[in-house]
C-alpha cells in the first residue's frame, strides 16, 4: 500500500467510527478498534480497555443517555491530521457533534466542539484499527428547539 492509500484507509476508519456512532451500533464502534484497545475521555472520567469492556460500555451509552429515538447524533468529520511512524500512525482529527434530545413536547439540540487523538495499527487480517482513542470535549453550547421542528428519516 502506498502512504496515500493508508491515508486513505485511515480516514476510512475514522468515518466508520463516526457512523456507528451515530447509528447508536455499538458493534459497529467495537469493531474499528483492536482486541485491546483503549477509550477514554481527556479528563480521565472515562477509561475502557479490550473488546468486550468497549461493547459493554457503548451498549450502556447509546441504550441510555444516547438513546434512540429521542437522541440522535451527527459527528461532522474534519481537519484529520495523520502521521506514519514505525508501527502505525497518530491521528488527530477536530469534529462538531450535533446532539438532538426531544420529548413529546420539546427538544434541545447541542453542538459540541471535540477533537479525537488516536493511536492506529495495521493487521494483515483486519486492516487499519484504533489502538487508543482519547475524546477530549473541547466546547458546547445548547439551544431550546419545539418538537415540530424535528424530523427523523431513515
Amino acid at each position: 500500500m502506498s502512504l496515500a492509500d493508508d491515508r486513505g484507509a485511515v480516514v476510512d476508519l475514522l468515518h466508520r467510527y463516526a457512523h456507528a456512532v451515530d447509528d447508536a451500533d455499538a458493534a459497529g464502534v467495537v469493531g474499528c478498534f483492536t482486541s485491546d484497545g483503549r477509550f477514554g475521555t481527556r479528563d480521565g472520567g472515562v477509561a475502557v480497555q479490550g473488546r468486550d469492556a468497549l461493547l459493554a460500555f457503548f451498549g450502556e451509552v447509546f441504550a441510555g443517555p444516547m438513546a434512540l429515538p429521542e437522541v440522535v447524533t451527527t459527528h461532522l468529520m474534519g481537519n484529520a491530521v495523520v502521521t506514519f511512524a514505525a508501527g502505525g500512525a497518530e491521528a488527530t482529527t477536530v469534529l462538531d457533534a450535533v446532539v438532538h434530545r426531544w420529548s413529546a413536547s420539546s427538544g434541545t439540540v447541542m453542538v459540541r466542539g471535540l477533537r479525537y487523538r488516536d493511536r492506529v495499527v495495521r493487521s494483515d487480517a483486519e486492516g487499519w484499527l484504533l489502538a487508543a482513542r482519547e475524546h477530549d470535549l473541547r466546547w458546547q453550547g445548547e439551544m431550546p428547539v419545539t418538537a415540530p421542528g424535528l424530523v427523523i428519516r431513515d
